[in-house]
């Protein structure tokens, strides 16, 4: 993975937030994403601000995801799993809980396990 990490550098050189995440997940040992951008062409990584912007707009205006992570007691190890995006129209803090409370309920996911 050295030669891979070093191409990735240079990649992610001179990073904005996006960037820094992905520098983050390399550092952290996420081997396929420093395969990925080590190895694809320049303009095939999908890291330009173009489109991420791109990318962005197609999310639409105002989605979360919920995503669980959690420790699993059978292969000792963490797990994330991501379950859904929905649409949110009201951002304020309180309707966002209640929102994902909902989306909990609505996947039966017990949130005293969360």
């Amino acid at each position: 993975m050295t030669g891979t990490y070093k191409q990735n550098q240079k990649k992610i050189y001179g990073e904005d937030n996006f960037k820094a995440l992905l520098k983050f997940r390399i550092d952290a040992g996420d081997e396929i994403l420093a395969s990925h951008i080590g190895l694809c062409d320049q303009n095939a990584s999908y890291i330009s601000k173009t489109t991420l912007h791109e990318i962005t707009l197609c999310c639409g205006d105002e989605q979360l995801a919920i995503c669980i992570r959690y420790f699993d007691t059978t292969s000792y190890e963490i797990q994330e799993k991501f379950f859904k995006f929905f649409d949110i129209v009201d951002v304020s803090g309180e309707n966002i809980a209640r929102t994902i409370l909902q989306e909990l309920d609505s996947l039966n996911l017990d949130i005293s396990y969360c």
